[in-house]
């Protein structure tokens, strides 16, 4: 039988044949089922670690209901109602306090509009609490790049005004000087039928409160300079 290649029928036929191979080699720890308790091994013929004690999820926060809108609260301000609702591509990052921070992503607000966003967050795992940190509460927003009377994107000026704007799947770092750092992204605006990519970097300062342009093109769509 010749299968094409992706073909979900092919899938359909080889399954079996492969439970039967797995069943056939399950003693020597096919797809790493073996636990040291039952001597079992692992595909490369090693012993395998014992299985963990816990293995269990906790689920700590949030709705357990899909697509449910963000709740707010005053800007700064932990709260135990404060709610980041449901959220897709979002960056993330975690502080040397063990603190979570979210920033942007797919999802709804308070009013439960649909879009992007541009907003930053922190949870604290110890206080099990959101504070919404920086940015809008509303979606759509676009970038904000320090602008003045000589230029509309000023690079390397930490500004209160400043903004990624809306964005998600970008990519991010933290320094030792607890900075969080976000490159790039992608953004699809719904209120004026906007998308692209960006290839900018920014730096956020939490002990400021400010969002920093530090390189990059101000403009979406740019081609790579190597």
């Amino acid at each position: 039988m010749i299968f094409r290649r992706g073909s979900v029928s092919s899938w359909y036929a080889i399954l079996p044949f492969t439970f039967m191979f797995c069943a056939a080699v399950l003693t020597s720890g096919c797809g790493g089922g073996g636990s040291s308790a039952s001597g079992g091994t692992g595909g490369g013929g090693g012993t395998n670690p014992p299985p963990s004690t816990a293995n269990e999820w906790t689920w700590m926060s949030g709705s357990s209901t899909v697509n449910q809108p963000s709740v707010y609260g005053a800007k700064g301000v932990a709260s135990a109602s404060n709610t980041l609702g449901a959220r897709y591509g979002a960056l993330s990052w975690t502080d040397s306090s063990g603190n979570f921070w979210l920033y942007g992503g797919g999802g709804f607000d308070s009013t439960g509009t649909a879009g992007e966003f541009s907003d930053l967050w922190e949870f604290n795992p110890a206080t099990k609490e959101w504070t919404w940190v920086n940015g809008a509460d509303a979606p759509n927003n676009s970038a904000v790049y320090a602008p003045n009377l000589f230029t509309s994107c000023a690079e390397g000026v930490a500004s209160a005004s400043n903004t990624p704007g809306l964005r998600a799947s970008a990519v991010g770092w933290t320094d030792t000087s607890g900075n969080l750092w976000l490159f790039g992204g992608s953004f699809d605006n719904l209120a004026v039928s906007s998308s692209g990519l960006y290839g900018d970097l920014w730096e956020f300062s939490p002990a400021a409160n400010e969002w920093t342009w530090v390189s990059g093109s101000c403009v979406a769509n740019q081609p790579g300079i190597y």
